[in-house]
């Protein structure tokens, strides 16, 4: 392996080695989490990425934004722990509200604060491997908002179908048990 790269312990992509933050409970690199949070804010991120576009291309829709947000987290699980825990179930509920139930987008915030009512109901689910899947990269070389928009969907998708895979059943009775009841 190149020793310029280090392997994100989330998405699994190797990434530029660089010095910074991180976040407390989402597992990511500083790499990574550098280029999530320029994404989020808007900015083209340089770290060596392939970027198409010299301008900043903002998320402007709140569904971009928000299953960014949602897929990213989701992704990057972190180890096991309370506040670790609770927000892979949230994220992964909101994923699995848009995309498998069909909830609005707008509606999200009310899903996620459905699910953090009762504290310590989720269980630790162990991560699936985000190894050759997209990740945050995709996103980021996106020209422009409108490519933007379809590739955060594109990974929102690509973040719930490899959670799916194993655990569609348990978080779909979370659906029923923390959103559905309300």
């Amino acid at each position: 392996m190149n020793p310029d790269l280090e392997p994100c312990p989330g998405c699994q992509a190797l990434w530029p080695r660089v010095e910074g933050p991180t976040h407390r409970y989402i597992g990511a690199s500083p790499s990574c989490w550098a280029i999530y949070t320029t994404v989020l804010g808007g900015e083209i991120p340089v770290l060596g990425l392939p970027v198409q576009t010299a301008e900043p291309v903002p998320l402007q829709r709140p569904l971009s934004r928000e299953l960014l947000v949602d897929a990213y987290a989701a992704q990057h699980p972190g180890e096991p722990s309370p506040q670790a825990i609770q927000s892979v179930a949230v994220h992964l509920l909101a994923l699995h509200a848009v995309i498998d139930q069909g909830v609005a987008p707008e509606h999200l915030l009310w899903v996620r604060r459905c699910a953090v009512r009762e504290r310590g109901v989720f269980r630790w689910l162990e991560p699936p491997s985000f190894r050759d899947r997209l990740n945050i990269g995709h996103v980021a070389v996106a020209a422009d908002e409108a490519e933007r928009r379809r590739r955060v969907g594109e990974y929102a998708v690509s973040v719930w179908t490899t959670w799916a895979e194993t655990y569609r059943q348990v978080v779909s009775e979370w659906h029923e048990r923390f959103v559905n009841s309300e």
